[in-house]
């Protein structure tokens, strides 16, 4: 294990892609993100963050080319991390949190059957999202999937 995670390298709309799982607590994904942007002198301007977050509805896409990472503590982590808010990020949308269930068993939780007839098109419009990101840049990502 490389970095703390788990790294594919591999080409993407004809471009060298690194795809990183942080493999720590998600609080801590900075440690894995900044050993690999440190490694590969990576530009923050060509990092994509892909997370939750259970401040979209389930299945709305947000991309956005900086930012603060809102009441996400993993995004949080990597921002501390990398010392910058300029790092682009596609929010993933798996809200709202529902009442009196706890944030980690909700984050953590499998989505219900109802929610897993969504997920099928929702990653097909992620990776759409990253494709467009990777061949025609952030603008182009935003104007596609926001």
């Amino acid at each position: 294990m490389k970095f703390s995670g788990a790294l594919w390298d591999g080409f993407l709309e004809g471009e060298r892609l690194l795809c990183l799982k942080p493999m720590t607590y998600m609080n801590l994904s900075g440690k894995a993100v900044w050993e690999a942007v440190s490694y590969f002198q990576i530009e923050h301007a060509r990092i994509l963050v892909l997370y939750d977050d259970r401040a979209l509805p389930l299945g709305s896409l947000r991309i956005r080319p900086k930012g603060s990472a809102g009441a996400h503590n993993g995004m949080a982590s990597v921002i501390s991390s990398l010392g910058t808010l300029d790092i682009p990020r596609l929010r993933i949308g798996i809200g709202p949190l529902p009442e009196k269930v706890p944030l980690r068993r909700f984050v953590t939780s499998p989505f219900s059957r109802e929610e897993q007839k969504e997920l099928p098109e929702v990653l097909e419009r992620s990776v759409r999202g990253v494709r467009l990101w990777v061949a025609e840049g952030i603008q182009q990502a935003m104007n596609a999937v926001n």
